[in-house]
């Protein structure tokens, strides 16, 4: 049986470390809600439809014509955290009310961008390298890889 339910979510972009533990580096954040179709026991199907979602609100502000956030610029190595908020948060709730459901590690390096993502209930996903274009943030790209993911899961139901 398949549920449709109101979910909140907030994604954060971190400068990513090599060989070093201290914690990486805040670059950005946003946050929304989005009504998601679930299929009863898959969480991999709900993950998978917020991955989307963020991806869907970066891609509503760029064709607003607004940066989602002008700051956020490309380093050479980034994590994106994807985050499901638990039911009665806002999305300004408090971090203990969360859970990780997708994380996208990003390496960029001669005007290319190469990316894999773990999405909770699903796995390891090596994603397509991607080119950078004129102006990309953080958001930008990132929002080119998890759209690829969505893309994997709208074929696999064809």
């Amino acid at each position: 049986m398949t549920t449709r339910a109101a979910i909140g979510w907030r994604a954060k972009a971190f400068q990513g470390r090599f060989l070093d533990s201290g914690p990486e580096p805040y670059v950005s954040e946003m946050q929304g809600t989005a009504v998601i179709s679930c299929s009863r026991g898959s969480s991999a199907t709900a993950n998978l439809g917020i991955v989307a979602e963020v991806s869907d609100a970066i891609e509503r502000e760029l064709r607003r014509g607004q940066s989602v956030d002008a700051a956020a610029c490309i380093k050479p190595f980034m994590t994106l955290s994807v985050e499901r908020l638990s039911a009665g948060l806002s999305t300004a709730g408090a971090a203990k009310g969360a859970s990780t459901v997708a994380q996208l590690q990003m390496l960029v390096a001669d005007g290319l961008a190469h990316g894999g993502i773990w999405v909770d209930g699903v796995g390891f996903v090596g994603l397509e390298s991607v080119a950078l274009v004129e102006g990309d943030g953080a958001w930008e790209l990132a929002s080119r890889f998890m759209r690829q993911v969505a893309n994997r899961e709208t074929d696999t139901r064809e």
